[in-house]
C-alpha cells in the first residue's frame, strides 16, 4: 500500500520498508528449512546455522512490530506471489520472537566470544530487552496481552542477569573511562569491550565496494529490470550519512499515527524528555536536541 493523506512526512511509499522487512525475513525462512533438508550438516553445525537464522528472525520481526503493531507473521517461507494479507496480534509475534530466541539459548554454546554472529550472550540479550518491552505499560495495558502466568519483568531480570554473570568469562564489560566509549580504536565489533552483539561492515568504503549494499531487489519494473531500493535504506558513508532504516522509520511514521487512532511521538518523547533543558515540542512532533 502507498499511505496516502497523512502529511508530507509520508509522502513516501512506507511499503518499501515492510518489503525490505520481510525479504529479510523469508530469507530466514528459507535458511531455517534448508538446513534442516539437506542433512549434509553436522547436528551442531545444523544448530548453529539454525540459531542465526532465527536470531535474526526474531531481530526483523522486533523491528516490525516495535514499528507498525500488529502485522503478519510469516513461520514458513512464502515461495508465491499473494494478494491478501492480514495482521496477528502483538501478543503472537512477541511470542514468536521468545520461541526463536529460546532456540538460541538452548543451542549455542554459552562460551563463544560474541561477534557479529548470534551468540548465546546475544540471545540472552535480546530476549531480556523484549521481556522488559513486554512486560511494561503499552503491552499490559493498552494492548491488553495475555501473559499466561508469565513475569516478564521477572524474565528480564533473570536473563539480564545471566549476561552480567557470564560476560566477564567473555572479554564484556562496561568501560570504567567515559573516553573508552567513543574511542575509535575501540568501534571493531569484537574488539569493544561492550559490544554484546552487532553487524559487520566492510571497512573498505567506495564507490566500487559493494559488499555492504543490500542485495538486489525482487521487485520488477516494467521493463524486467529490478527496481531501487529508496535511498533512505541504501545511505552509503561515501554518499552521504549510513543506513538510518529503523531510527528514520519509527519517528517519521509515529509522528502522524494519531492522525489514524494511535498517539503522536510529542506524546511518547515528551514523557522521556522531561525537564530536559533542551527540547521544544512543535505540535505534532518534539525535537530532542
Amino acid at each position: 500500500n502507498i499511505y496516502e493523506n497523512m502529511g508530507t512526512e509520508m509522502s513516501w511509499p512506507i511499503e518499501i520498508a515492510v518489503e525490505y522487512l520481510y525479504i529479510a525475513i523469508n530469507t530466514c525462512n528459507l535458511a531455517i528449512e534448508y538446513v534442516n533438508s539437506i542433512g549434509s550438516f553436522e547436528e551442531d553445525e545444523k544448530e548453529q546455522l539454525e540459531s542465526e537464522a532465527k536470531f535474526l528472525r526474531a531481530l526483523y520481526y522486533w523491528i516490525v512490530v516495535e514499528t507498525w503493531g500488529p502485522m503478519q507473521i510469516n513461520k514458513e517461507p512464502i515461495r508465491t506471489a499473494g494478494r491478501v494479507s492480514r495482521r496477528d496480534p502483538e501478543q503472537d509475534i512477541y511470542e514468536f520472537m521468545f520461541e526463536d530466541l529460546q532456540y538460541c539459548i538452548d543451542h549455542l554454546d554459552p562460551t563463544a566470544e560474541p561477534g557479529s554472529h548470534a551468540s548465546w550472550l546475544a540471545a540472552k540479550a535480546f530476549k531480556a530487552r523484549l521481556a522488559l518491552t513486554y512486560a511494561g505499560d503499552y503491552y499490559k495495558n493498552r494492548v491488553g496481552v495475555d501473559y499466561k502466568g508469565i513475569d516478564y519483568y521477572a524474565v528480564a531480570l533473570q536473563e539480564a542477569q545471566d549476561v552480567i554473570n557470564a560476560s566477564e568469562g567473555l572479554g564484556k564489560g562496561l568501560y570504567s573511562s567515559y573516553e573508552d566509549v567513543w574511542n575509535i580504536d575501540n568501534s571493531f565489533t569484537k574488539g569493544n569491550d561492550e559490544y554484546i552483539w552487532a553487524v559487520s561492515f566492510w571497512d573498505e568504503i567506495g564507490p566500487g565496494n559493494r559488499y555492504n549494499d543490500p542485495p538486489t531487489r525482487p521487485r520488477e519494473d516494467e521493463d524486467g529490470n529490478p527496481e531501487p531500493w529508496s535511498q533512505l535504506f541504501t545511505r552509503r558513508p561515501d554518499g552521504g550519512g549510513g543506513n538510518c532504516q529503523h531510527l528514520w522509520i519509527t519517528p517519521r511514521f509515529y509522528s502522524q499515527t494519531h492522525g489514524v487512532g494511535g498517539p503522536s511521538l510529542a506524546d511518547i518523547l515528551i514523557r522521556i524528555a522531561g525537564e530536559h533543558e533542551n527540547y521544544t515540542a512543535e505540535s505534532d512532533s518534539i525535537k530532542v536536541m
